[in-house]
């Protein structure tokens, strides 16, 4: 449409050369896609992440909290996310010990995980590295969709918010984490009279996730 209002709106009365390639271009690749499958497949595999974005944005508002009474409920959240790991990590430590080949690791290991996210959205528990990803799309969100003079000032406010949310979420999750693994470890020991892990295992599990992570 925009090559056409500039062929028509033409200020000599008489179109370029530029401007009438341009509109043949155009209209070549228009004719062109609508018979491929691949831009088919392709746009609507746009049209489908846009949608997820959309969805995304939605859902990260929960995460961002405007009120007390909302942000008290954010670190309850942060800590009961913060105990679900503490109890995922324990299962993962429990099946590497198992003896079976990798796939039955990789499969044990990749429901543990899925129990765990499942868990987390029945009820409501908040992780920090997953909670990033939505307040961005609803942030991304504001920015697209607000206008008019408070724009501005509207997506400072909503930034700041999505920080302090972002804080305690963290914080909540670390703090328990600690906390959890701390008193895990010595109940397990009281309990059973051994160790839930030994030295050796320990000092492998630390190795192997330094390894990972470099």
């Amino acid at each position: 449409m925009t090559a056409t209002v500039n062929v028509m709106a033409s200020p000599s009365g008489e179109a370029s050369p530029e401007q009438i390639q341009q509109i043949v271009v155009a209209l070549a690749t228009s004719v062109r896609n609508d018979r491929s499958v691949l831009h088919l497949i392709g746009w609507n595999t746009h049209l489908l992440q846009r949608r997820i974005v959309e969805r995304s944005g939605r859902t990260g508002e929960h995460y961002v909290t405007a009120t007390r009474r909302e942000y008290r409920q954010l670190w309850l959240a942060a800590a009961g996310g913060g105990l679900l790991t503490v109890g995922t990590a324990a299962i993962k430590t429990a099946f590497s010990a198992w003896h079976m080949p990798d796939f039955m690791h990789g499969v044990l290991y990749g429901l543990n995980y899925a129990v765990r996210f499942l868990l987390l959205q029945r009820f409501h528990l908040v992780l920090a590295t997953k909670q990033s990803a939505m307040t961005a799309a609803a942030l991304a969100t504001i920015v697209r969709e607000r206008k008019g003079e408070d724009r501005a000032n509207e997506i400072a406010d909503y930034a700041a918010r999505i920080c302090r949310s972002q804080l305690a979420a963290a914080l909540g999750n670390v703090i328990v984490v600690s906390v959890g693994a701390f008193v895990f470890v010595h109940v397990w020991a009281l309990v059973f009279g051994r160790p839930f892990m030994t030295e050796t295992e320990a000092s492998k599990t630390a190795s192997s996730a330094e390894s990972v992570g470099g």
